[in-house]
């Protein structure tokens, strides 16, 4: 793109519409970072960010920037991202006629000598006009004079320089100084002029000016030479004697280049120019020098030479490394290409000096793309990821090829945003917590912890617990957890004998975009306590504790009287029950087991007077501390009555319904006992192909045999999967347990219970309770200790 502009245009001013010119539409203009980049170290120009028109960011002096060059121009970069572009912009800067013609000096004296012949010219210092163009210097005017005449001639460098031509001798006498006014115009529109005063003094001849071997002179000189170098030792002659022949050395005024007069130095009466200061190559590339050499006479004759200074570049600047955008941070999500900066290098040298190379640090998932001449993309080359290098240090090395090369160094730290990629991870697979029973509500159980590689507020958890029901009731009715740390909290008082057993799922989500979660199973375990004391469920009791039972009066001495049978809805050792009777006056004539609860007579009963007799049995249970109850059992004496326990045939059927019931689960369990057989020695075939091909672990999850249990009454234990099957020493079943696979969603219990001394073929009590905790189900038959009920 090429704009036209005249300089010293005030800022603001618009130069052109660039993003017309690029075709972009006025939406995209701000998403596209539309922005100029100047080559120079001033910035000229910018660009508006909504309508995209090139705007003048400074004012513009042509002078300052090209000098007396025909053509000035400011090259330009715009960028565009997303995709990134570069465009060229030259902006071409006119010129105005804001310079006057000057002269080195206000006041010119000139001094000639009368004897001087009509005709000589006297050479004048040229005026200068910084402006180019018809707006440079035109013409001189010389205000009228009988002995003076202006002549204007061109040199070879295409400069105007007047002179003054005398138009006839001059005689001292008659008026020894003149004073005319030299003025210079140009030729802008309106036309500016600049003015000298032009004192002429007469004096008398010195007819010789000095003399230069030539009139100029080339001398290449390198940059870094050191202050006082010799730059040219000059040489003007004049063949004039006396003092009219010295010669004085000097720097001709309005004359010499940029501060020329700062960085030489010139001995006045030798001649010899030498370096006053450090040179730079990158300020400037070339001096020109007048010098002028003037004689002693009087009045003074002068001569000039011109000294053409060009500086030979050596590699003394190290190139620079400049990020023009830089995208940080960098989602660690973002495909390889991804643009991460923008990156220009520049080095002030010129040639091989000037020539750069860009290289980037090793092993990291970046690489740079050269898109135009020393501008380069650097972009993702891999994926990234945040949790593994969450920053990147990133070494910018810029190197020219002069010699020795130079180099530079840019750091640029990236940081890599975090987005959910990982969900949250349990420290535990799986948790397992240990509860009493009649806890109080709100007791800690346990904690369950979770950590999430991502950071900030992908990394912030929040615990629940799973949508579940227990016994019909939402979770929430039983536990509660801390949703900021994953505290698990009882939300009721549980109860063994309800529930043995909880699985719930807590589940952590973090707060992430989408959110990520993790479940874990946390197994609660409820550990019994003796909170229930033991019941009678034989005989029943007539009224209230009271038990009525009729024996014959002819009883003899161990006659089985009765035999009591009680429960307790606890387990394990707080479930073992004892027997005893409480002291009294009949407690002598009674025996009773302490183990099955059997009463007995201790006496003959013939020789008693009483008709009846009042037995208070006590039955204890084994907790800690131990729980008890009493039962008053009357015993009606009665002549030649047979009702008893003498032996299991004596007793009567107790109704035609318990009958029926009876047998239909008689019926059940011979099917079940039937079952179980089967499933045991299935898996006792199974257990023992296993155990020959010497299979895995996975083979003792499906299959366990046991020589020796707990209970070393019951010492035979057979399991498989889902199913338990239990032997009594004597080879009777003693129980089948069932285990379903789900533990929260329980069936219910059935336990029965036997009556140890009626006949074998009937029943005494079913109970039937509903139990979410445990996960069994038990079929008791007769055994010697009846008052072990098996959970």
């Amino acid at each position: 793109m090429h704009y036209i502009i005249s300089e010293e245009l005030n800022r603001g001013s618009a130069v052109g519409n660039v993003a017309k010119d690029l075709g972009l539409q006025l939406q995209s203009i701000s998403s596209r970072n539309l922005r100029v980049v100047s080559n120079s170290n001033k910035e000229h120009f910018s660009i508006n960010s909504k309508d995209g028109i090139l705007l003048v960011a400074e004012e513009i002096d042509r002078e300052e920037l090209c000098g007396h060059s025909s053509l000035c121009f400011l090259y330009q970069q715009v960028i565009m991202e997303n995709p990134l572009e570069v465009h060229n912009v030259k902006v071409e800067i006119l010129d105005i006629n804001d310079n006057p013609p000057q002269f080195p000096a206000d006041n010119f004296t000139m001094e000639i000598m009368e004897a001087t012949m009509a005709g000589t010219r006297f050479k004048l210092d040229a005026a200068q006009d910084p402006d180019i163009g018809v707006n440079s210097l035109s013409n001189y005017r010389l205000t009228p004079s009988e002995y003076f005449a202006l002549s204007v001639k061109t040199s070879d460098e295409g400069i105007k320089v007047p002179e003054i031509v005398l138009q006839k001798s001059m005689d001292r006498e008659q008026q020894s100084v003149h004073h005319l006014i030299l003025t210079a115009v140009d030729g802008g529109n309106p036309a500016l002029s600049g003015t000298v005063n032009i004192t002429v003094i007469v004096f008398d001849v010195n007819d010789n000016a000095p003399k230069f071997n030539q009139s100029s002179y080339n001398v290449r000189l390198k940059e870094n030479c050191p202050v006082g170098t010799v730059v040219i030792q000059l040489k003007a002659t004049d063949p004039d004697e006396g003092v009219n022949g010295e010669i004085e050395y000097s720097f001709r005024r309005g004359r010499i280049s940029g501060n020329a007069n700062q960085v030489f130095s010139i001995d006045p009466h030798t001649g010899e120019i030498r370096t006053t200061d450090v040179l730079d190559f990158e300020d400037t590339r070339h001096y020109t020098i007048q010098v002028k050499a003037r004689d002693r006479g009087t009045p003074a004759a002068e001569e000039y030479c011109t000294i053409n200074v060009e500086l030979i570049d050596v590699n003394d600047n190290a190139p620079e490394v400049i990020v023009n955008s830089l995208a940080n941070p960098i989602r660690e999500e973002a495909p390889p290409g991804t643009v991460v900066a923008l990156i220009r290098v520049k080095d002030k040298d010129y040639g091989e000096n000037g020539r750069v190379r860009l290289q980037i640090s090793p092993i990291i998932p970046f690489k740079l793309v050269s898109s135009l001449e020393d501008h380069y993309s650097l972009i993702t080359n891999d994926l990234l990821d945040r949790e593994t290098a969450p920053h990147y240090n990133v070494t910018l090395k810029v190197v020219d090829s002069g010699s020795p090369p130079l180099s530079a160094h840019k750091m640029i730290f990236i940081n890599i945003s975090d987005v959910n990629d990982n969900s949250p991870h349990f420290s535990q697979s799986s948790y397992t917590t240990h509860v009493q029973e009649n806890n109080q509500p709100g007791l800690f159980l346990c904690s369950v912890i979770a950590t999430d590689l991502d950071d900030g507020k992908n990394a912030k958890l929040t615990y629940l617990i799973g949508d579940q029901k227990i016994q019909d009731l939402h979770v929430s009715s039983y536990f509660y957890i801390n949703p900021a740390n994953g505290s698990l909290y009882s939300a009721r008082s549980f109860n063994y004998e309800e529930v043995h057993y909880f699985q719930l799922q807590i589940q952590a989500e973090d707060m992430g975009s989408p959110p990520l979660r993790t479940n874990v199973t946390v197994h609660i375990f409820i550990i019994d306590q003796n909170d229930n004391a033991p019941k009678i469920v034989y005989p029943k009791a007539v009224q209230g504790n009271t038990i009525q039972q009729t024996i014959p009066r002819s009883a003899q001495v161990g006659y089985l009287v009765t035999k009591i049978v009680g429960i307790d809805e606890d387990s394990g050792y707080n479930a073992w029950l004892s027997y005893k009777l409480q002291p009294s006056q009949d407690v002598d004539e009674f025996l009773i087991a302490p183990y099955t609860g059997e009463i007995r007579t201790a006496k003959v009963l013939q020789d008693s007077g009483e008709s009846t007799k009042n037995v208070v049995v006590v039955v204890k249970d084994n907790g800690m501390p131990a729980l008890s109850t009493s039962v008053t059992i009357l015993l009606l004496l009665e002549d030649n009555k047979s009702e008893g326990f003498s032996n299991y045939n004596d007793i009567h059927a107790i109704s035609s319904g318990t009958s029926n019931l009876t047998l239909y689960l008689i019926i059940s369990l011979i099917a079940v006992s039937f079952i179980s057989f089967l499933t045991f020695a299935a898996l006792a075939v199974n257990c023992l192909r296993n155990r020959k091909g010497d299979t895995s672990s996975s083979a003792d999850l499906c299959c366990c045999y046991t020589e020796q249990n707990l209970d070393t009454k019951y010492p035979y234990d057979y399991c498989a999967g889902s199913l338990r099957v239990q032997l009594n020493s004597d080879g009777p079943l003693k129980y089948v347990e069932v285990l379903p696979s789900g533990m929260i969603a329980q069936p219910e219990q059935t336990r029965s219970f036997l009556h140890p001394v009626i006949d074998g073929e009937d029943f005494l009590y079913i109970q039937r309770t509903t139990n979410t905790g445990a996960v069994s189900s038990s079929t008791n038959y007769p055994t010697e200790s009846t008052n072990m009920v098996s959970d």
